[in-house]
């Protein structure tokens, strides 16, 4: 892979906020040196500033814009018109979880594309175009320079002068959480709740349809219970689904447009969000177990046991090199931890083993 640049675009005005955005703390790091830390693997990181003087203790080169208070699309022009390198990577400062992988995901998207494509950006499931979490060639500058000269400073504004490759943000790993802004204050205490909730180890169970991760779950959760281990399962559906019952009360509730529907009994109780919902935040609701399992998922970040059959006439579900270990009847890739189909006893043994050491770190 060539080097690639990329920017970190602080110099907003955090006024919904309140304070400077680039500032917040994710543990003892600001959101600024955590971006920059999860870009290591950029040939140079940029930093586009307001002045020269910002944010003084980091070291990494500032950019000043050329065409002041134009807004972000400006810190893109100024990046470009900078770099050394052909490709830009752009990451806003309030994106604290986005990191080089995506940008190496939006490399292989761009260099499958068309040559004179001007930038690679990815667009939520709600329809959100994150123009400033995307990819772009250095030749671009000159266009999104026309268009500050002619007044115009919005990001999908400016974007339709260009020639885009639009990406699903749920085709790139972990995409949605990476893109994820923190504008509000309200929104920050979320992300932390949730970041603090995330120290609950979280386990992906991936496979094809037929290769047998329920199975395995099945066989995996009574094995992590006998080693007295809290068990949380989440599984992904692919399809529409509805786990309420025409004619109930809770049915007749949710028809009448709650957003959230809650059902408590003495033994059980249930939230059902009618609503989309991000993994990660119904991953960070969950309190009081000492593991998480999930069925699917495969394109979060989370560490992944790779469920895979023979005969399922299927190739990997995941790269086995990158996983955390792979359960199979046959040879799968690369990988030091491989186990029969019905030996999640010494997956369950791993996972116990992280689960405990992770316990000593933070005790």
């Amino acid at each position: 892979m060539e080097k690639i640049s990329a920017v970190i675009l602080s110099g907003g005005k955090s006024s919904r906020m309140g304070t400077d955005k680039a500032n917040l703390l994710i543990g003892e790091e600001t959101f600024l040196e955590h971006i920059q830390k999860n870009l290591a693997g950029a040939g140079e990181v940029l930093l586009s500033v307001e002045t020269e003087t910002d944010y003084p203790k980091n070291e990494i080169r500032h950019i000043e814009d050329i065409y002041k208070e134009c807004g972000p699309m400006a810190g893109i022009h100024a990046a470009l018109c900078s770099c050394r390198y052909p490709l830009l990577f752009t990451a806003a400062c309030d994106m604290p979880c986005i990191d080089w992988e995506m940008a190496e995901e939006l490399y292989g998207i761009m260099k499958a594309a068309e040559e004179d494509t001007d930038a690679v950006i990815p667009v939520g499931t709600d329809g959100k175009i994150h123009g400033l979490g995307g990819l772009y060639r250095k030749r671009a500058a000159l266009t999104i320079e026309n268009s500050l000269k002619n007044g115009e400073r919005r990001v999908q504004k400016i974007l339709k002068t260009m020639k885009v490759e639009y990406v699903s943000a749920r085709q790139l790993s972990g995409g949605e959480e990476k893109l994820r802004n923190i504008n509000t204050l309200e929104e920050y205490k979320k992300f932390m709740d949730q970041k603090s909730s995330t120290e609950i180890p979280v386990y992906s169970v991936v496979g094809y349809s037929g290769s047998g991760k329920t199975t395995f779950l099945e066989k995996l959760i009574p094995e992590l219970k006998k080693r007295g281990l809290r068990v949380a399962v989440v599984k992904h559906d692919a399809h529409e689904f509805e786990i309420d019952r025409e004619g109930k009360d809770s049915y007749r509730l949710t028809a009448a447009g709650a957003d959230v529907t809650g059902l408590i009994s003495d033994k059980k109780a249930v939230l059902m969000e009618n609503r989309p919902v991000l993994p990660a935040e119904i991953i960070g609701k969950i309190d009081q177990v000492d593991v998480i399992l999930t069925e699917g998922f495969k394109a979060e970040n989370w560490p992944k046991i790779l469920v895979h059959r023979k005969d399922s006439g299927q190739p990997a579900a995941a790269d086995p090199q990158n996983c955390f270990a792979v359960v199979s009847d046959t040879a799968v890739g690369e990988n030091n931890r491989v186990f029969d189909l019905n030996d999640a006893a010494s997956v369950a043994g791993l996972i116990v083993q992280e689960v405990l050491e992770g316990w000593k770190e933070r005790h």
